[in-house]
């Protein structure tokens, strides 16, 4: 009864009702406005209309050269040998029974088992790698239920809950796929003969060789029969692999998604988005080329355009809400990951002064880094991926789901506090206030009251935040006084190179540097300051390509809004998230040179598609299903 009350209360207040007319009339104000006009105006066909494209149209290069190159192409794939082997194969694999398996596993494990013995103690080789026992030992162990299973391996996936999780719900095979229906083969004496030959031919190739092999034969094929995989672990392996494993996989990914639309299973529909973004990747082309230094600069322009391409693959592959829904999830599992890393780094790890100024902030035992090597690198990481998490907890139905995604936001959120890079934090409360003032109009109303609870926040937050975070602009704290004196010297670099940049790359900008140093700093590897270093490795023309770019982006973003249905605005708000963690991202640039890390400026654009991606289904489909996240 007493809460009933409340709610009438709050319900009849006369300051609620005038601070819910004025957010009202504040919203109703930037939506008619020229530049609420402009952020929801985008036109995604603009490309298709331009006199480019009529050219390209009145021509017939599309009818004469696109369409039949595709169908030579494609009708050649079709009639190959090599590749209707392959399919039969793979189903001839997927058709063998598993006791068939088990057999040939348990064969194959026995005989690596002596193998290894006889090379370490009758042939006394003491460099015999004691693994090859453990991998044989473990061959044979999983064998053995294997050996009791009658069912062919399709059949034994899509009925395991395991397996049909991994191959039908994450990866997207269908069922008929994987199982067909057709009766399980295979014989036994084969299967034994065969792990025979595999067992002993580990004195020549380890087990950990094979297996890896077979997992990259395994991994290639499902990339070529469905180039989305590559996608979703591009999400999920990022911030574990090396920058070049991340740049094979986006090569890899891009050349599965090429065979594919030639061979028309796949399409490219180009926006307005994809043409300022593919303008961005020439004018970094053209600065590797033409760079002051070409050794310095080819190389970080071929990475950069390797990831900026990555967009390119979201874009044309993530098209349905199933698989953006998947890219989201593994999105936040791998995220979820890193935080867990850092803070278990925080209370158990060895923690690094080295980013820090002990002086002033002596109660700060260190900052964590996780899987980035550098705290500042982990929080670009982390705030671009905050937002979504918190939609999927907004969003989230089921409570399974519900509990897994506050997990993830709680632990990204706390991760984010112990990187103390004060430009992340400041760049996240921007970004989110911005979500939720997209997310409700009630959220003006709110801010009206919170306003008069800011003086009291240095009383609950703990004071090494208080601390940290007021200590913005303050030149006593070294890192600041350090980023002001490189920020002068670029600024004058700047204006030197204003027209045709430097050359793409740390590397030329570490060069010519200390021409310019200030204030005792005769080195740096970077500006610290995004916008700066693209106009002094990139020019003005970089610069304006990439603000044309990311305003494109907001206006794609923004728009797709009048294409979600009122009772079901979810996938409208996961777009809005990553446009919040890239906005957010951008933010951190003005104190920090964000694209530093090779996987962070991958993710960057990652996620710029994803977002992308996601708008352009919710512009597309006015009846899209709900999220089930």
């Amino acid at each position: 009864m007493q809460t009933k009350g409340l709610r009438g209360a709050l319900r009849g207040s006369v300051i609620l009702s005038a601070l819910d007319r004025f957010s009202q009339s504040v919203y109703s104000a930037a939506k008619r406005s020229l530049i609420g006009g402009f952020l929801t105006g985008y036109q995604a066909d603009l490309p298709k209309r331009s006199l480019l494209a009529l050219f390209g149209e009145k021509l017939g290069l599309q009818r004469k050269i696109s369409i039949p190159l595709k169908r030579a192409i494609g009708g050649a794939c079709e009639r190959s040998i090599i590749i209707h082997a392959v399919k039969r194969l793979v189903r001839l694999c997927l058709n063998i029974a598993m006791q068939v398996y088990g057999i040939g596993l348990f064969s194959a494990g026995m005989y690596s088992c002596i193998v290894y013995l006889v090379t370490r103690f009758a042939l006394g080789n003491a460099d015999a790698d004691i693994i090859n026992l453990l991998i044989g030992a473990a061959f044979a162990i999983v064998s053995v239920p294997l050996m009791f299973s009658a069912q062919s391996l399709g059949e034994a996936v899509t009925q395991s809950r395991l397996g049909s999780f991994i191959f039908m719900t994450l990866l997207g095979f269908r069922r008929e796929t994987i199982y067909d229906g057709s009766p399980a083969v295979g014989k036994n004496t084969v299967a034994f003969v065969a792990g025979m030959v595999v067992g002993l031919s580990t004195y020549f190739v380890s087990p950990l060789t094979m297996l890896v092999g077979a997992a990259g034969l395994t991994g290639a094929y499902m990339l070529l029969s469905m180039p989305e995989i590559g996608v979703l672990l591009l999400f999920g392996a990022l911030p574990f692999l090396p920058t070049m494993y991340i740049a094979g996989l986006t090569v890899v990914t891009a050349a599965c998604y090429f065979l594919k639309y030639i061979r028309g299973k796949r399409v490219l529909v180009i926006e307005l988005l994809d043409v300022a973004v593919a303008i961005f990747m020439l004018i970094t082309l053209c600065s590797g080329i033409f760079s002051i230094n070409r050794a310095l600069s080819l190389k970080p322009a071929l990475l950069y355009i390797c990831f900026i391409f990555g967009y390119f693959l979201v874009v044309g592959l993530i098209r349905t809400p199933e698989w953006a829904g998947r890219c989201i999830a593994v999105l936040m599992l791998s995220a979820f990951a890193v935080a867990a890393i850092g803070i278990f780094e925080n209370f158990f790890g060895q923690l690094s002064l080295n980013w820090i100024d002990a002086e002033m902030f002596e109660d700060i035992e260190g900052r964590v880094v996780s899987t980035f090597a550098n705290p500042n690198v982990l929080a670009e990481y982390l705030i671009m991926t905050l937002p979504i998490s918190l939609t999927a907890l907004l969003a989230a139905k089921k409570p399974l789901a519900r509990l897994a995604a506050l997990v993830a936001t709680v632990a990204i959120s706390l991760c984010l506090v112990y990187t103390w890079s004060r430009g992340a934090w400041l760049g996240i409360i921007v970004a989110l206030l911005i979500y939720f003032l997209i997310y409700s109009r009630k959220t003006l109303t709110l801010l009206c009251f919170g306003a008069f609870a800011l003086p009291f926040l240095p009383l609950v937050l703990p004071s090494t935040v208080v601390t940290r975070f007021t200590s913005i602009g303050n030149l006593a704290d070294t890192s600041t006084a350090y980023r002001v004196h490189i920020w002068m010297g670029s600024l004058n670099m700047a204006r030197d190179v204003l027209l045709s940049g430097l050359g793409s790359g740390m590397g030329v900008f570490a060069a010519v540097y200390p021409q310019y140093a200030l204030g005792g700093i005769e080195a740096a590897p970077h500006s610290h300051n995004l916008y700066l270093q693209i106009v002094i490795e990139l020019g003005i023309f970089g610069l304006l390509a990439f603000i044309i770019a990311m305003i494109s982006f907001a206006r794609q973003t923004l728009s797709s809004h009048s294409g979600a249905l009122d009772r079901d605005r979810t996938w409208f708000l996961y777009s809005v998230a990553g446009l919040c963690g890239v906005l957010a991202f951008l933010l951190q640039g003005m104190t920090d040179y964000v694209w530093y890390n090779y996987r962070i400026y991958a993710m960057f654009w990652l996620l710029v598609g994803l977002t992308s991606a996601v708008a352009r289904q919710v512009a597309a489909e006015k009846n899209s299903s709900p999220c089930t996240l």
